[in-house]
């Protein structure tokens, strides 16, 4: 038991010294200290590195560093494969950890979906391969493909939150699903009123500007609810 303990306060240790240090880097990389940046990063990745050894079936601690790894891809400019890479990577560590948890899913799709928005076809292109041999016809901008992959497997495990609801639908929407998007903004919405009726104040009711979205997207794909 000692051993055990030992070794999981080296990982958040080493946890704690990979996420500063990881931090230091962006902002280098903001500033336009490249070199810095990259020898930080460097040294940011050894330690989370390290850290996982320690703490091999630490779903949290993985999520952590693809956040880092996310930021660092998106701040780089999508210019880095092996970088991108091992952040879908460590959130795919991450489900598969944590099954029953939507979050590593959330979290993947928000960082396709960036990236599609950012147009990083080439990143993406392996994952559009992926996720399209499991699902029927032809897309719009299949860029969003794994984006509303991920959201849908988040949503098989919580089905019942109404902002996962609205995320798919918008990836729907830009993926050029747009009966698929309204059914989601329905049921975005509908959930949200019966949040809003039966437990007033709920922590997952839709925000003012996630409600405001909902409605839109409803609005764009030939709805017309308005929720309260």
């Amino acid at each position: 038991f000692q051993c055990v303990m030992t070794r999981s306060m080296l990982g958040q240790a080493d946890a704690d010294s990979a996420h500063g240090l990881a931090v230091q880097a962006i902002e280098a990389q903001e500033d336009g200290r490249f070199a810095e940046a990259q020898d930080l990063v460097r040294q940011s990745r050894t330690r989370y590195e390290q850290a996982l050894l320690q703490r091999p079936l630490d779903a949290e601690l993985r999520l952590q560093y693809a956040a880092v790894l996310a930021r660092l891809v998106h701040s780089d400019g999508y210019t880095n494969p092996p970088l991108f890479e091992r952040t879908v990577g460590l959130y795919r560590e991450a489900a598969e950890l944590d099954r029953a948890s939507p979050a590593p899913h959330v979290r993947l799709a928000q960082f396709f979906e960036r990236a599609a928005y950012a147009r990083a076809g080439a990143l993406l292109a392996p994952y559009v391969e992926q996720y399209t041999s499991a699902r029927r016809g032809p897309s719009r901008e299949p860029r969003y493909l794994p984006a509303v992959a991920e959201y849908e497997a988040a949503l098989e495990r919580d089905p019942n939150r109404p902002k996962l609801h609205l995320m798919l639908g918008q990836a729907l929407w830009k993926l050029g699903e747009p009966n698929a998007a309204r059914r989601h903004a329905d049921r975005a919405l509908e959930l949200h009123k019966m949040l809003v009726e039966h437990f007033a104040g709920h922590i997952l009711r839709l925000r003012p500007q996630e409600l405001r979205e909902a409605e839109e997207l409803l609005e764009k794909t030939g709805g017309g609810r308005t929720a309260p």
